[in-house]
């Protein structure tokens, strides 16, 4: 693969960024997810999807600024495909993502997957991210090691030197020349160009592309055995051309044997075979015999056994005796062998994955016959296998004689004593199985005793659901019988011998349908369903729709819930009639169980014994909606009065009077309270509702409520309260004896808008809302929040008296709704923000960081700045700064000097620092010595940082000449010693000879010692056998060979001394000479001064 483009996740370019967002930082690439399945790429990716593991096995080197080459290892025994791959860094963050739609490697377990991929980054500098070394995955090849090998050049093969490199065929090509006079012991194989030539297997030579012979060729060990030559457009093989290969007159490729035509391939591709080469235009491949007699075809078995076996095909192969089209099988007589019609898929058979296995029999171009895969039988026109019979057919059959079914002969159709259908036998054989009374297409249906099985005759458990058998009722449409109604028995879950649970239904066609519907079933328990097939599991007759009874319903018992005999239920509740033959009851049921028991709810009952009617015996409130006739008294708890009128009020006693007085009233009198404090009254006219209090006298009152209800509407206008005066209190508020609304507790106001207003109730005046501590000490008992005449709003503390405020927080308004400004203390005081303290001297103290728009660059005002402004002030006055540091890694904001190349659009200040720097180059001229200064790049889109690795540093000489003239600034000089000698001499020294002699060392002798040595032997006695019996003494082997040995002597070996003697020795003299010195070379590859070596950087961002 080259050039993989890798898709950033949001998460991984975030991981480049430096803390507090001052640049990028490198990141480290710790694991590689392998993904096995393609996918659509998304940003906000968290891991790789599909992925089926991780590998740490890898490693990468940077080829360009864009360019990362990877290499990935993965040598277990795992088996997958992989279609992606993605990149986690050393803080868990998956960086990027590589994926495509097929698969990339396929990885089996005895393959180690190796794949080298160069990634390529479109929007990142590539230095940023770092890998392993990739050298630990490719070692070097080697004879005794697998490994990576560079290719050799041409040049390299043609020196056939190294050996190191690999040679490709192409070199190989170029390098070794064609062989002549040897002999080659292996298969040759000969191609005009590069393409790979595929081994048959059995050549000695094979030859890809054109070749040409001018004489002939021969074959065998001499020129008669065969040969090969041309002539007159043909190819003859053998001397005397018994098989020509040509085009011949008619363009036909023929062979011929004994000069006449036996085969001939036509421009078209036809094969013509025979003596009369007929052809037909159309067929790939004809067969002609000799004449009219005889057969065109035969394939023959070999007769080895005696045996001989034959198929022959011929088209109408005797004029005489017979005019059929034949294929014919022939067999021996004692070895007769069927003529076997075979189709199938391979040499094993196997299944096909589509597409027909099958045997057609056409007449006509029309499919008469078809033979199944498996093994069913299909006679007639447009036949389909539609079920497990062996035997389809498409139109009537007839049968000459009888239809078995079975072994046991135990049905039979149409025999020749009976019609229709006879069954005989006994146990299962006697069920009729499934049959039809009709002689058209459908017909009625009767199946009874149906089985499971898949195929007719086999035999397999019921489950729940499966039909058991089933009736069908049919009529006639004028054309064709077709099936109505429908009795079917279904089977439930657990068929067996111990259960044979099975459910009967009955179904009926609506008018107007052609699907038969259940209208009606029984279930296993006994339970009958009418119109649905959902059974509630409970009652013994269930209807789906109305019920109707022309003679009554009768129930005799309670139901199984224990409530009542008739029930009336819906969702959440249950009604019912209750009869315990004692009281009759109108009873419900509890919320949420409306097939339950009763509650405690006594709306309605009614005595069995003497007719007493209880209505509400429980107290919960009876309502009757219109009017009343009471035919014996009417007893109420308490006092109750109808229609009375003012003079009879002041009349009655104390308690509720019902009446009329301008509308319909309702007094409430206590008779023993004082003067003009006896009675309130309800009254309601044409518009109003008023709760009053009013004199003894009835005669006038003063509302303390009043309803106003919109004009023929329901819906009520206001509601007022003590409109006449007074004061009002509510929730247990104490009447302070000025407030017209006292609560205790909070108000809530619910609206969209205006849930609470303080109005000034008209004018262009101020309103307020008083925030008071009515036990606060003096003047400081009250907040107010007002807006004022001029629609200011003001937050401000007042005076007890009202007279005297301090505003904290004002806020003006100007034209329409706009704001105008707003001031904190505009009379005095601090403010506070956050956690700070108050030290009582700072106006404004904030307690955490504060957040502001940053003034223009460049602004000199009185407004505060920011960090960022102060921050993009500093950094743009330093961008382009070089600084020198011991570290190993570059400081945030800063990149090494090392020449890099990147992309102007990633460093926009330090390309626009350096275009203004005068040291900006070509990117020749860089290369060209210059590097100390920024180059062009690629002259649209990249630059070129200076290179400062391993370099000193020296001042440009800017125009003064006499220290380092003429230098170019950024340019590079090499080393150098300032020029100098050294001298060296030796003195000479005159004629002059060396004496040398050596001392007498004395009279002297050398000892030499020779202890002597001894071998052992082991002897014991032994028998010996010679020509007589007898015993004698040898050695004895331990089980050694034999040993023998001699007793110790010494040599007597003593050296003499030499005398007394001396051993003079001479010096000749040299003659006048001098002596050559030689200076030694000293230092190293540069001249430097002590130094400490630091990095380089430059500020970039």
């Amino acid at each position: 693969m080259a050039g993989n483009l890798i898709n950033i996740t949001d998460a991984g370019r975030a991981a480049l960024v430096a803390a507090g967002n001052t640049g990028t930082v490198a990141r480290r690439v710790v694991e590689i997810g392998l993904g096995t399945a393609a996918f659509t790429f998304d940003k906000g990716m968290k891991t790789l999807p599909n992925e089926r593991k991780r590998v740490t096995t890898f490693g990468g080197e940077n080829v360009s600024p864009d360019t990362v080459h990877v290499v990935i290892q993965d040598d277990s025994n795992d088996r997958y495909s992989l279609y992606a791959y993605g990149l986690y860094l050393d803080n868990g963050v998956l960086f990027g993502v590589y994926v495509q739609n097929t698969p990339i490697l396929e990885k089996s377990p005895t393959a180690m997957l190796l794949l080298a991929s160069d990634i390529v980054f479109a929007s990142i500098d590539a230095a940023q991210l770092q890998f392993g070394p990739a050298t630990f995955l490719n070692p070097p090849a080697t004879t005794e090691r697998k490994g990576v090998a560079e290719l050799a050049t041409q040049a390299e093969v043609d020196a056939g030197i190294d050996d190191t490199r690999i040679v490709t065929p192409k070199g190989a090509a170029m390098r070794y020349m064609p062989f002549t006079g040897g002999r080659f012991t292996g298969p040759i194989k000969i191609a005009k160009g590069t393409d790979a030539i595929p081994d048959d297997g059995s050549s000695v030579l094979q030859a890809i592309g054109n070749s040409r012979t001018t004489g002939t060729t021969y074959f065998g060990p001499d020129a008669k055995s065969g040969r090969a030559h041309t002539d007159d457009g043909r190819f003859y093989l053998t001397s005397d051309g018994d098989m020509a290969v040509g085009p011949g007159s008619a363009g036909k490729l023929l062979l011929t044997s004994g000069n006449v035509q036996r085969v001939a391939v036509t421009p078209q591709g036809r094969t013509l075979v025979g003596k009369r080469l007929y052809d037909d235009g159309e067929t790939a491949m004809q067969v002609m015999p000799e004449g009219t007699e005889g057969y065109a075809f035969a394939v023959h078995r070999a007769n080895a056994d005696g045996h001989p076996q034959t198929i022959m095909i011929g088209a109408s192969p005797s004029a005489t005796t017979r005019n059929e089209n034949v294929i014919e099988s022939r067999s021996a007589l004692d070895n007769a062998k069927p003529l076997v019609l075979s189709a199938t898929s391979d040499v094993n058979n196997a299944e096909p994955s589509r597409g027909v296995v099958a045997i057609w029999m056409q007449v006509l171009g029309q499919t008469k016959a078809v033979l199944t895969k498996d093994g069913e039988f299909l006679l007639g026109v447009g036949t389909y296998a539609t079920g497990p019979a062996q035997l389809q057919v498409s139109g009537a059959a007839r049968f000459g004689g009888q239809i078995w079914r079975g072994l046991t002969n135990t049905m039979l159709v149409g025999s020749s004593d009976s019609a229709g259908i006879q069954n005989a036998g006994t146990g299962g054989d006697a069920a009729v199985n499934n049959a039809r009374f009709s002689a058209d297409q459908v017909g009625a249906m009767l199946n009874l005793g149906k089985s499971r099985g898949t195929k007719v005759g086999e035999q397999a458990a019921v489950a729940a659901g499966d039909e058991l058998g089933r009736v069908d009722f049919a009529g006639s449409d004028g054309e064709r019988i077709v099936p109505g109604a429908r009795i079917q028995a279904i089977a439930e879950s657990g068929f067996a011998k111990t259960s044979r649970a099975a459910a009967l239904d009955f179904s009926t066609v609506a008018s107007g349908s052609t699907s038969a519907v259940v209208r009606v079933r029984i279930s296993t328990s006994g339970r009958t369903l009418f119109g649905t097939t959902q059974d509630n599991g409970r009652d013994i007759i269930q209807a789906k729709g109305s019920i109707s009874a022309s003679n009554g319903v009768i129930s005799m018992g309670i139901d199984t819930a224990g409530g009542g005999q008739l029930r009336a239920v819906s969702q959440d509740y249950g009604a019912f009639i209750r009869n315990d033959n004692r009281d009759a009851w109108l009873m419900s049921t509890d919320a949420g169980d409306p097939f339950g028991k009763y509650n405690n709810f006594r709306p309605f009952q009614w005595s069995l014994i003497n007719g007493n009617v209880t209505i509400d015996g429980t107290g919960l409130g009876t309502r009757l909606g219109g009017d009343v006739g009471i035919s014996k008294n009417l007893s109420v708890t308490g006092v109750g009065y109808f229609a009375g009128g003012s003079g009879t009020a002041r009349s009655y006693g104390s308690g509720v009077i019902l009446g009329a007085n301008t509308g319909g009233d309702v007094v409430l009198k206590c008779a023993n309270a004082d003067v003009d404090m006896k009675m309130w009254d309800m009254q309601s006219n044409e518009s109003q509702f008023n709760m009053r209090a009013v004199d003894d006298q009835w005669t006038r009152g003063i509302p303390f409520l009043t309803a106003t209800r919109e004009n023929k509407s329901t819906a009520i206008r206001s509601l007022a309260l003590v409109p006449a005066g007074g004061r009002v209190q509510v929730a247990g508020a104490p009447d302070d004896g000025s407030s017209a609304l006292a609560v205790r507790g909070s108000v809530k106001g619910v609206n969209s808008a205006g849930a609470l207003v303080a109005s000034n109730g008209g004018g262009s005046g101020q309103t307020s809302i008083h925030l008071r501590r009515d036990g606060a000490p003096a003047d400081q008992k009250t907040w107010e929040l007002m807006t004022g005449g001029d629609g200011s709003l003001t937050l401000r503390t007042v005076n007890d008296a009202y007279s005297n405020s301090q505003t904290a927080i004002s806020v003006s308004r100007a034209s329409s709704y706009s704001l105008g400004a707003m001031q904190l203390m505009p009379q005095g005081g601090r403010v506070m923000v956050g956690p700070a303290k108050d030290d009582s001297s700072v106006l404004l103290n904030v307690g955490g960081m504060v957040a502001a728009s940053a003034p223009p660059a460049g602004d000199n005002s009185n407004k505060l700045v920011t960090s960022a402004w102060v921050t993009a002030a500093i950094l743009n006055s330093q961008v382009g700064q070089i600084v020198w540091e011991a570290r190993t890694g570059v400081r945030a904001g800063y990149l090494k000097l090392n020449g890099a190349e990147l992309k102007r659009a990633d460093y926009p200040a330090l390309w626009a620092y350096a275009q203004a720097s005068g040291a900006l180059v070509s990117q020749a001229d860089w290369l060209n010595g210059r590097w100390g200064c920024f180059s062009t790049g690629d002259g649209t889109t990249t630059f070129r940082l200076p290179e400062m690795r391993g370099e000193f540093i020296r001042c440009w000489a800017d125009g003064r000449n006499d220290i380092d003239p003429q230098r170019a600034i950024g340019s590079y000089q090499g080393d150098q010693n300032r020029s100098h000698v050294h001298g060296a001499s030796a003195s000479e020294v005159g004629d002059h000879v060396h004496s040398a002699w050596t001392d007498a060392q004395g009279q002297h002798n050398h000892p030499l010692h020779d202890p002597g040595h001894a071998h052992g032997v082991r002897m014991g006695r032994v028998g010996v056998v010679a020509t007589s019996y007898g015993q004698g003494w040898g050695p004895y082997n331990w089980d050694r060979q034999d040993m023998h040995g001699t007793e110790g002597a010494g040599t007597g070996i003593w050296l003499d001394d030499a005398g007394i003697h001396g051993h003079n020795v001479g010096i000749g003299g040299a003659g006048r000479h001098s002596h050559g010195i030689t200076v030694n070379a000293d230092g190293g590859n540069e001249a430097r001064p002590r130094n400490v070596a630091l990095l380089a950087m430059i500020r970039a961002y």
